[in-house]
């Protein structure tokens, strides 16, 4: 196989810090400071986990792709914010039920009905949200 050489652009390309190199070679596509997958997890916690080992076992080149060009932590923060707001609605509704049929019930009750509700919310959270496909362009 013959060693293809570096043209003087291509030199140029390399030379660039890599923000600016990805904006000149693909002008198209925003490009913002690709965050690491550390940081992510930093600012969207353990959903944001989540959502990225979903990404990473279902579309490994989407989640490469994203991750070197800055997408990812937009796509990421997005899903957490719309799953936490899933969330707590269901949390709320699902503790307000227990509340309305156990008038009576007492504080370690209250807890348990409130960590149960935090399950149910969480399921149908990863179910509809965390977990939803990602829909390509052409699909």
């Amino acid at each position: 196989m013959k060693e293809q050489e570096l043209t003087a652009m291509d030199l140029k390309i390399l030379q660039m810090p890599e923000e600016q190199a990805m904006k000149y070679l693909m002008p198209e596509e925003e490009v913002k400071r690709a965050m690491s997958v550390d940081e992510i997890i930093v600012k969207t916690g353990p959903m944001g986990a989540e959502v990225m080992i979903f990404l990473e076992e279902t579309i490994p080149i989407l989640y490469q792709g994203w991750l070197a060009i800055g997408k990812m932590y937009p796509f990421v923060q997005s899903r957490v914010k719309e799953a936490k707001e899933l969330r707590t609605t269901i949390e709320s509704a699902q503790f307000k039920k227990y509340q309305k049929e156990h008038p009576q019930a007492t504080d370690m009750m209250l807890m348990q009905a409130r960590m149960d509700a935090r399950q149910i919310a969480m399921e149908t959270v990863r179910e509809e949200v965390l977990f939803r496909p990602v829909k390509l362009m052409g699909n």
